[in-house]
């Protein structure tokens, strides 16, 4: 289970590397996700790439050259953030079997 969170750090590093376009890469995300809509949980990581990523380029990548408390208090509630989210992401998935 753990894979299903580490991986979507992995595909979205790997696709700011290989397209370094800054305006389209959340185009490109949402798009991805449209294309896949049928597939709950392949969507479902497919945002949580969009959301984490978005707040790893405006909250961590600047901290690696200016750290400031402000800084260290805004990982820290990244950090929150996430666990929050990792949560709410084990809890769908623990519905559908449920479900299933």
């Amino acid at each position: 289970m753990l894979d299903l969170v580490v991986l979507p750090f992995f595909l979205y590093s790997f696709l700011v590397s290989a397209l370094d376009i800054l305006n389209y890469r959340r185009l490109i995300l949402l798009s991805l996700c449209c294309l896949i809509s049928r597939f709950k949980k392949l969507l479902l990581i497919l945002i949580f790439i969009l959301v984490i990523g978005v707040i790893l380029n405006e909250l961590i990548f600047p901290v690696k050259f200016f750290m400031t408390n402000k800084r260290i208090g805004e990982i820290e509630i990244f950090i929150g953030f996430y666990k929050e989210i990792e949560k709410k992401i084990m809890e769908i998935m623990k519905n559908e079997k449920n479900i299933i």
